[in-house]
């Protein structure tokens, strides 16, 4: 009890000096504000498209086969695209880099332009180095890195928001971004389907082919021996000739079934991501966030304060 008192009665004492710690905390927490350049944020949302199940259970009952011969369902190409990689990549960050964009001023410039990366800092005039193209491309990549950010829901919603000195850039962005996941996906996607249907057509015409020859085989070997003649030998090898075609045909069977349907899947035109909403122009800067600022400021003016009166009452206890 005599510590808490003593305590509040160095703070009570101290007021003036405890108000003035607060206030200087809180003074550098505006001075953040008003000299931090204002950022604003977009977002699209979206669905990534799940694939359809129904030309993939046809085969249920034939699975074994298929995974026999190395093949993979063709209703269902996997598509192991993770959208966060995308749009972490380096190569959608050079493309964001390349292209113009128009201003809240209807101004068309490049990002590189707009962040001044172009122009020789402090340092480098004095040095007499200008920056190269390498050296702008590399820190215009970690700037876009830093405005991006990819947020998941348990639902399977995906929100990609971007934040932007310029509000107009911030949505032009964002929404380049939803087109560029599209088209991505869908490429490649596709560029599956019809390496999955070539593969499968030089299956199946050689499952053709041997399965052509396996019945000349079995033709040959019926008109030589006929179906009178029973001998262990013959009836051996009849049978063996006989299970050979019936393996042929079940296995052109499956490969003429997992054609027809990868041609199916290379023709098929559906939404490769679902978009809920696109990118708005925002009205308001997000950044920097004044309310959590201020308060973050006025908490550590007074964790400062109560820790200076703590260190001056225990100063003259002693």
């Amino acid at each position: 009890m005599i510590k808490e008192f003593n305590f509040i009665k160095t703070i009570r004492n101290e007021i003036r000096l405890f108000i003035k710690i607060i206030s200087s905390i809180v003074l550098l927490g505006i001075i953040y504000i008003v000299f931090t350049t204002a950022q604003y944020e977009s977002y699209i949302s979206l669905y990534p498209n799940q694939q359809d199940s129904d030309t993939s259970s046809i085969f249920e009952n034939i699975s074994g086969i298929v995974k026999q011969m190395g093949l993979l369902q063709s209703g269902s190409l996997q598509n192991n695209i993770d959208i966060s990689d995308v749009i972490f990549s380096r190569r959608l960050h050079k493309d964001l880099l390349s292209q113009t964009w128009i201003d809240q001023n209807g101004k068309r410039v490049k990002l590189t332009e707009f962040w001044g990366l172009d122009r020789p800092g402090l340092i480098s005039s004095i040095l007499g180095n200008n920056p190269t193209e390498n050296h702008i491309r590399e820190v215009g990549i970690l700037e876009i890195s830093d405005r991006l950010w990819v947020e998941e829901n348990l639902t399977g919603l995906r929100k990609i928001y971007v934040k932007f000195e310029d509000p107009n850039i911030s949505a032009q962005i964002a929404n380049y971004i939803g087109d560029y996941l599209h088209n991505f996906i869908s490429n490649e996607l596709m560029f599956q389907a019809k390496n999955n249907r070539m593969f499968l057509e030089e299956r199946t015409e050689s499952a053709q082919n041997s399965l052509q020859y396996s019945e000349n085989e079995l033709k040959k070997f019926q008109e030589q021996y006929t179906l009178a003649i029973d001998a262990p030998d013959v009836v051996l090898q009849r049978t063996r000739l006989s299970r050979k075609v019936n393996m042929d045909q079940e296995i052109y069977f499956v490969l003429v079934q997992q054609l027809e349907l990868a041609k199916i899947e290379e023709l098929k035109h559906r939404p490769i991501v679902n978009f809920i909403d696109r990118g708005d122009v925002p009205i308001d800067p997000k950044y920097p966030r004044k309310i959590l600022v201020l308060f973050s400021s006025f908490l550590c003016g007074v964790l400062i304060a109560s820790l200076f009166a703590i260190y001056r009452e225990e100063t003259y206890s002693n």
